[in-house]
């Protein structure tokens, strides 16, 4: 089994230096992109888990269209 470890992609808040905690924040659309290159580097998952963030969330999704798997959403993955 392969664990991959993959934050989210990069927020607008981020590149202004602002730190969210637990904030939500938003992607750039550089952001946007680290999430589809992401997903494009993976070869064979099963399924997503991914934080209840926006931010966190945002990237899943966007790589779950790509990958076309199932996610779930757990709190406990916050930052």
């Amino acid at each position: 089994m392969n664990i991959y470890l993959i934050r989210h992609g990069e927020t607008t808040e981020g590149k202004n230096r602002i730190l969210l905690g637990h904030h939500h924040g938003r992607l750039t659309l550089e952001g946007i992109a680290q999430s589809m290159h992401a997903a494009r580097k993976i070869e064979t998952i099963n399924e997503i888990i991914t934080s209840d963030l926006h931010r966190a969330l945002n990237s899943t999704q966007i790589m779950q269209s790509l990958l076309n798997v199932p996610y779930e959403i757990d709190i406990r993955l916050r930052e």
